[in-house]
């Protein structure tokens, strides 16, 4: 489980630098999916480091609000494994924003899917409880959404609703 007060764990140093730029980025091909993703895995870009850096995920959130639907996805698989440390941390949290925003329901499934195992810790934490919010927001119909929702409503929903966070994802 997460600890209480666990902000940027799960080994995720503050403070790790990653010094890409824009340019790399958005450097995927605009062409399909599977072009972006490849293109997206082969260069020198580390996208996780990146979203767990301050500086980094501003980087990165900047790309993802400018980028072509194919570049945004491809930045996002590079996401895939990595959600729930991310829900944790304060830099990241917005990288996972931006995608549920900026990309659609089935491109952004992963993060509830990830994030379910720990959902009531991701749904009181003052970084996750934003994830929800989003996933709520854009894609509340989605089946990976309620059940990420479903499980952070299993139990003690006063105390739920009492939380200081917990209360905003629902």
């Amino acid at each position: 489980g997460i600890a209480d007060g666990e902000v940027c764990g799960f080994g995720i140093a503050d403070g790790e630098v990653c010094g890409f730029g824009i340019a790399e980025l958005s450097g995927a091909p605009e062409t399909v999916d599977d072009e972006a993703k490849a293109g997206a895995a082969q260069s020198n870009l580390d996208v996780v480091a990146l979203a767990f850096d301050e500086q980094g995920c501003k980087v990165l959130v900047q790309a993802l609000e400018s980028a072509q639907p194919v570049q945004a996805r491809g930045i996002a698989e590079q996401l895939h494994g990595h959600a729930l440390r991310a829900a944790f941390c304060p830099n990241a949290q917005l990288a996972l924003q931006k995608v549920i925003y900026h990309l659609g329901t089935e491109d952004a499934a992963f993060i509830a899917e990830e994030l379910a195992p720990e959902a009531r810790a991701v749904a009181q934490c003052s970084t996750g409880f934003s994830i929800v919010e989003r996933l709520l927001e854009f894609a509340p119909d989605d089946p990976r959404t309620a059940a990420l929702a479903d499980r952070i409503l299993d139990k003690d929903l006063p105390g739920l609703f009492c939380h200081k966070f917990g209360h905003r994802a629902v």
